[in-house]
């Protein structure tokens, strides 16, 4: 039976999305659980305390919780769970007196339906500044983008109910047989509740970039943007296993955020069909760019330069001329590594009429040259790539040729030839593709910003790709680690112990601190300077062949 990373490699496939993020319900719980552990005593999140006509529901929540669901998705997308760990209530239980009844709220959970609801802020529009200011100025700057928010929104069930009283236990209490009138009080304060949340913006799921105009995205990777997201909840399924159903429940369900780029158009029905794991209990959140816009649209038309750059053109007419190139472009299934690896063959022909009875002659020159490429993590959370060196007497060109000549006397050394043609290209590939380079270190700079979980960011980790193609990559959830109950962390605790300050300057407040994994990270490239395009020198190199 096959083990998660040979399924994940072997068998995922984000199709028909360009881009998707994957968040297990684990890792979202986990996220829910930093925010209830820091937050202000105010917040709803660590405090319950309503007062109403002499009713009254006071209590200490528990860090919240979610649960996915998988069959019932069309309708709920997740189950909210609401815990007390203290709490005290009485309400009324006839409407025509003033009777009473107390409870205990302790080990209570109650479990809310939810829908995920979504609104979209464009430039100009109130709250967009304070949305924008979460993403980076200098991949995203603000006005150019619009930002899409996705919330919790309770769903209303079968009575207008605002919680679902079968899913949710009371603390060893018959909630069946109690007072219907019990039943609406408790209601109007759990909907009391809801609104809290929702006013004090402790329902975000997460913030989404989204592309406006074509022709304001970023151009170091035009088409990377979302301009349209969906949203499905994709099932965990153990690998090699025959079923692809799932259930609900299992914490290693993610919630995706399914997106396309470049103005495509999203499909008709939001989902993802089940093709592999892309997470599990180790690997909580993933990113995953579709081999369709990763080598087609963006990297296989940005290596044309160095095809085009690499062929060789006599200056002088002959009489005969023939210039046959391929270039092979490969990736480690499974790795980090790019390859790009060239052949051109370069023939003439030509013959001379001044020797006696006409000289004829010609020469090929065969060039193999190779560039090798890899993916890695850098310091400011996103990925680049890099060109990996070649050792030390491994050349990056090699050419080798073979003559002819007939009818007259020749002494041109084609090995000089060969050699200027390797020279040539040596000098290209270390001096000018900068238009190349430039665009591989910048391109994934902001790709772990598309997508911001609550108020956290990602950062991303080991990238590599599937069998198909696809980029992978482990993303790591960023925020202070959640200190230990009770909810207020303490004046001597360091929350932030094992985070330094982030050492790229001007980021937003929410990438102020990195793991210190990511402080040791090496920084991103520094960009080459782009010289003027001109032809090659392998283009320029004139063939010394005598003429008559």
């Amino acid at each position: 039976m096959p083990d998660f990373t040979t399924s994940q490699i072997r068998d995922t496939d984000p199709s028909p999305y360009d881009q998707i993020f994957l968040v297990t319900q684990d890792t979202i719980n986990k996220t829910f659980k930093n925010m209830w552990a820091l937050a202000d005593q105010s917040s709803p999140l660590v405090k319950f305390n309503y007062k109403s006509h002499g009713q009254y529901l006071t209590g200490d929540p528990d860090a919240p919780e979610i649960e996915l669901s998988i069959y019932g998705q069309n309708s709920v997308q997740l189950y909210y769970h609401l815990k007390f760990l203290t709490g005290q209530m009485e309400l009324y239980i006839d409407p025509n007196s003033d009777d009473t009844k107390d409870f205990s709220l302790v080990g209570w959970d109650i479990v809310f339906p939810v829908v995920i609801g979504s609104e979209t802020y464009k430039p100009g529009d109130p709250g967009y500044d304070e949305h924008a200011a979460k993403f980076s100025k200098d991949g995203f700057p603000n006005g150019t983008f619009s930002i899409a928010k996705l919330f919790l929104a309770a769903s209303s069930i079968s009575g207008g109910a605002t919680f679902d009283a079968k899913r949710s236990s009371f603390g060893g209490l018959d909630w069946d047989n109690q007072p219907g009138e019990l039943k609406e009080n408790f209601g109007m304060f759990i909907s009391k509740w809801i609104n809290t949340m929702s006013d004090k913006k402790e329902n975000i799921l997460g913030y989404s970039i989204v592309g406006n105009d074509p022709s304001q995205i970023n151009g170091a990777a035009p088409t990377f943007v979302p301009t349209s997201i969906d949203h499905y909840n994709y099932p965990w399924v153990e690998p090699g296993y025959s079923s692809t159903s799932g259930q609900d429940g299992l914490d290693q369900n993610a919630f995706c955020y399914l997106t396309m780029a470049d103005f495509r158009k999203p499909p008709e029905i939001a989902g993802l069909t089940y093709s592999g794991p892309f997470v599990n209990k180790d690997n909580g959140a993933t990113f995953c760019m579709n081999s369709n816009i990763f080598w087609d649209t963006w990297l296989l038309p940005l290596l044309q330069e160095l095809n085009m750059q690499t062929l060789v053109y006599p200056e002088t007419p002959y009489l005969k001329f023939a210039n046959d190139s391929g270039t092979t472009l490969t990736f480690d299934e499974g790795g980090q590594k790019i390859s790009v690896v060239g052949k051109n063959q370069f023939h003439f022909e030509f013959h001379d009429e001044a020797s006696w009875g006409g000289g004829s002659g010609g020469f090929t020159a065969t060039t193999d040259w190779h560039l090798n490429f890899a993916l890695g993590a850098v310091n400011d959370g996103g990925l680049q790539i890099t060109r990996i060196p070649d050792p030390d007497g491994v050349p990056a060109s090699t050419t080798t040729g073979t003559q002819f000549i007939y009818g007259f006397y020749h002494e041109e050394n084609f090995v000089n030839y060969c050699k200027g043609v390797d020279d040539a290209l040596s000098y290209y590939f270390d001096n000018n593709i900068s238009t190349v380079t430039n665009s591989l270190i910048s391109a994934l700079q902001n790709q772990n910003q598309l997508v911001l979980p609550g108020n956290g960011v990602f950062l991303m980790e080991d990238a590599r790709f599937n069998k198909r193609g696809d980029l992978l990559v482990d993303l790591h959830y960023n925020g202070a680690p959640a200190p230990p109950s009770p909810h207020q962390p303490s004046k001597q605790q360091n929350i932030y112990a094992g985070f330094v300050e982030n050492p790229n300057g001007g980021v937003p407040e929410n990438q102020k601190w990195l793991p210190e994994k990511w402080a040791k990270l090496p920084a991103r490239a520094t960009l080459s300077p782009v010289k003027p395009k001109e032809l090659s020198q392998s283009q320029k190199i004139k063939a010394t062949i005598p003429r008559g």
